[in-house]
């Protein structure tokens, strides 16, 4: 009798451990295409049928299958974490239509008040836009190949539907875009002019037709910050509203260089050429983000390194 009432306690023992939470699988990026990844541990009481997914792309029809077509953007950490990560997207100098940013956002507000069908078509949006951002920093918003018939490199390979699942699992969103920018010291360093440049958006610059030397003038605070970014002026001059002689001195540079009437203030015509050169700027920075984009992450231990601008090889 002992032994009859033992082994069933055994067995329910054994059955009680193996209806647990499965262990968490790691949270990585993905890069291999044979790697197999489980689906989320729980997932609301929502499944569609594998036909919903038919138009969608094939790295999110993929997400879906593994996740055996149930929900993954149910948590609210995770979807705003990918807002965040899809608006910090700029400066990287990738364009998301803030129509698309707008629609996540006002989902995602809501979710708690949407039905299930609304639910599903959520998923879709937040599935989609996962999938192209991540793959746009990873390699590029355009092909090389399409711009340079004689590109070589390919583009770098990405599981972006197995690192959508583990990223989702951990809750670790943002942590993906972090882990594939390129940490290439020249990338930074563009980046982080460009933040410099949306930085700058928010100043208001205005004119200054008169002053002396060591006069304060509220206006120069913005017109400081506008000539640092141009690199017209030295970045470790104080952004107060103090006309100092660099700052002058600055100014009359500038003027100068744009054949305007040199007086060392800010008139209208300064200022429209100095937002003219602003703007030139961040579409050069935007264009070279995208093109260290197509190179690899890390480059080998032999490689050639070009200076265009000198002409010469570093």
């Amino acid at each position: 009798m002992i032994k009859k009432l033992v082994l069933p306690t055994v067995l329910l023992t054994c059955v009680l451990s193996s209806c647990g939470e499965r262990s968490k699988q790691a949270m990585r990026v993905v890069y291999g295409e044979n790697e197999v990844v489980e689906a989320l541990n729980e997932v609301p009481n929502i499944q569609f049928d594998s036909l919903q997914t038919s138009a969608l792309q094939e790295e999110v029809r993929l997400f879906y299958k593994t996740n055996d077509y149930h929900l993954g953007w149910f948590n609210a950490a995770n979807r705003q974490q990918l807002l965040e990560s899809v608006r910090d997207l700029q400066n990287d100098g990738i364009k998301i239509a803030s129509k698309e940013i707008h629609q996540l956002v006002d989902l995602d507000a809501t979710y708690e008040q949407l039905n299930e069908t609304d639910k599903i078509q959520a998923d879709f949006l937040f599935s989609t836009m996962y999938v192209n951002t991540l793959d746009n920093l990873f390699n590029g918003s355009v092909r090389a190949k399409r711009l340079y018939g004689d590109w070589e490199i390919t583009p770098k390979p990405l599981n972006t539907s197995a690192t959508m699942l583990l990223a989702l699992e951990h809750e670790n969103v943002a942590l993906t875009y972090d882990s594939i920018r390129t940490k290439q010291p020249v990338y930074t360093q563009l980046r982080k002019k460009l933040s410099a440049y949306y930085a700058l958006e928010k100043d208001s610059l205005k004119p200054f037709k008169q002053g002396k030397i060591n006069d304060t003038i509220p206006e120069l605070v913005a017109v400081k910050k506008h000539l640092i970014f141009l690199n017209q002026l030295a970045d470790s001059i104080q952004t107060d509203a103090i006309y100092n002689q660099a700052t002058a001195q600055s100014i009359k540079a500038f003027q100068t260089q744009k054949k305007l009437s040199v007086t060392g203030f800010t008139d209208t015509k300064t200022i429209e050429a100095m937002l003219r050169d602003e703007n030139a700027l961040k579409e050069k920075i935007i264009v070279n983000l995208e093109r260290w984009r197509w190179f690899p992450r890390e480059f080998s231990s032999n490689y050639i390194l070009v200076n265009i601008p000198a002409y010469s090889l570093v």
